[in-house]
């Protein structure tokens, strides 16, 4: 835990309820947290998809039943991570649903106007960007089932039609949706395949 300052990457959880001095080494510092959280501890896994300390804020994915790793492809979430422990392994918050609505990762490079990324992020909010022309986003394969996130698209901002694909297909799940609109597409993978819900604003 840090404090507040005026950087990117952090996530606010409460108010420190004292002043501690840390400066000389990690000291316990009692936190009014915004939302109480609840944790359970996991298997931390072995390989170099363990979880690391400085992973603490992200999220976790299931290995095993008991296992997490931060590794998220072909993986479920687990929760989001609070401590990485040498004893106890990883205490994982599983109903997570702390700051999920306003994680807008950053959306990778267009090729020829296309964006087929790796993964996707669990309950990720993706900001379409402005492109050159009409765009086709691809839904990547390695997902694993319950992944879900929304993509929004601003038609002041890019003037041009997005059409969303399933990587597997490539099946179009979405018509090239109206260029000057604003819209918003929540997708889910569920059985291997990709849905999409579509909505274009008037």
């Amino acid at each position: 835990m840090v404090v507040a300052t005026s950087t990117t990457g952090l996530q606010v959880i409460g108010v420190a309820a004292e002043t501690v001095d840390a400066t000389s080494a990690d000291a316990l510092l009692n936190v009014d947290l915004e939302v109480e959280i609840t944790v359970e501890w996991f298997a931390n896994a072995t390989s170099t998809d363990a979880v690391a300390a400085t992973d603490l804020g992200s999220r976790g994915y299931m290995m095993d039943d008991q296992t997490v790793t931060i590794t998220a492809a072909g993986r479920s979430v687990a929760g989001r991570i609070w401590a990485v422990d040498s004893t106890y392994g990883v205490a994982v918050q599983k109903t997570d649903t702390a700051g999920t609505a306003l994680s807008q990762p950053a959306v990778g490079s267009y090729t020829s106007n296309d964006y087929a990324p790796a993964s996707i992020i669990q309950d990720a909010v993706y900001d379409v960007p402005t492109t050159g022309a009409a765009s086709t986003i691809t839904l990547p394969a390695a997902a694993a089932d319950g992944t879900r996130a929304s993509f929004c698209a601003d038609g002041t901002k890019n003037a041009h039609t997005v059409q969303y694909r399933d990587a597997t297909g490539p099946t179009n799940l979405t018509t090239a949706l109206t260029a000057s609109k604003r819209h918003l597409v929540i997708v889910e993978k569920l059985g291997g395949k990709w849905f999409a819900n579509a909505y274009v604003s008037p």
